[in-house]
Parts: C-alpha cells; structure tokens; sequence
C-alpha cells in the first residue's frame, strides 16, 4: 500500500463518526424540509444546497486531523515532514472529491432536476460557473484546499501558547 492510501485510511477511520453524522444530519435536515414544506405549501423559498452542506467535511477535518492525528502517526514513527506532506496530500484529495461532487451536482440541478432556482450555492454566489465545470473544479479545489492549509496551520499550534499568538 502506498503512503497517501494508508493516511486516507487513516484518516478516514479516524473521522469515521464525524463524516456520518455530518451526512445523517444533512439527511434529517432534508427530511424535515420536506414533510415542512409538504404541509406548509411554502415551495418558493430559498435552501441551502445539499453538497453545499457537504462542504462541512472540509473544516471538520482541517480542525479535527491536526489535534488527534499529529500524535498518533508521530509515535508510529513518521517524521514531521512526512505528517504534513499526508496531511495535505489527505486535504488535496478530500477537496478535489468535495468540489467535483459540488461541480456534478450543480449541473444535475440544472439540466437534470430543473430546481436550481431556489437554491442557494457557494458555486454561484462566488460566480465559479462562469468558468464552466473545469474552471468551477478547480477554483472549488483551489479554495477548498487553502482554506484547510490554514485551519490546519492554526489549529496546530493550539497547545503551544507561541501557537496562539502566531
């Protein structure tokens, strides 16, 4: 097995509980909307995106990775370098996986579902569609992934007091 798969299953173990409950809440969450607005008759309003709530993942791992995985993967042995190079290697292919979820989506509500009107995207509001499905990819993954280097970098110095004021 090669490194990057023995850190994405690591971890994936380790985030395990925090992926599913992320997913079975963004399933209540749409489950709820649809029996409120079954008997509310309120179709117009607008919604949050379902792969927009989706991006949750992506801090939940830049925050939760660095405070429990860092000590973990030490002990066994691998150096610092070795750690971040995972660690962001792990965050590259999460937020390529989350982006290009974000990309088919979008375009599933589109041409497939005819029900983009009343949604709400990130995609949209930062005009990433105007670039076409490659350019909302990779400015997705670009943005995605910058954002969990500095999570990551901020949360890593938590137990230092240095780490605080950096």
């Amino acid at each position: 097995m090669g490194t990057l798969t023995v850190h994405l299953v690591a971890t994936y173990r380790q985030l395990k509980m925090y992926i599913w409950f992320i997913l079975m809440i963004i399933v209540l969450g749409r489950t709820a909307e649809l029996i409120v607005t079954t008997l509310t008759d309120s179709r117009g309003v607008s919604r949050l995106s379902e792969t927009n709530m989706l991006i949750l993942l992506l801090p939940l791992m830049a925050i939760a990775l660095p405070l429990s995985y860092f000590k973990r993967i030490v002990h066994l042995g691998a150096s610092r370098k070795q750690y971040f190079q995972g660690l962001h290697a792990v965050f590259a292919v999460w937020a390529a996986a989350v982006a290009l979820i974000n990309s088919l989506w979008i375009t599933l509500q589109i041409h497939v579902f005819h029900n983009y009107a009343s949604a709400v995207d990130l995609v949209d509001a930062f005009h990433w569609n105007d670039f076409g499905f490659a350019g909302s990819f990779l400015y997705q993954t670009a943005f995605y992934l910058m954002s969990m280097a500095l999570l990551s970098t901020l949360v890593s110095g938590f137990s230092n007091p240095v780490g605080w004021l950096l």
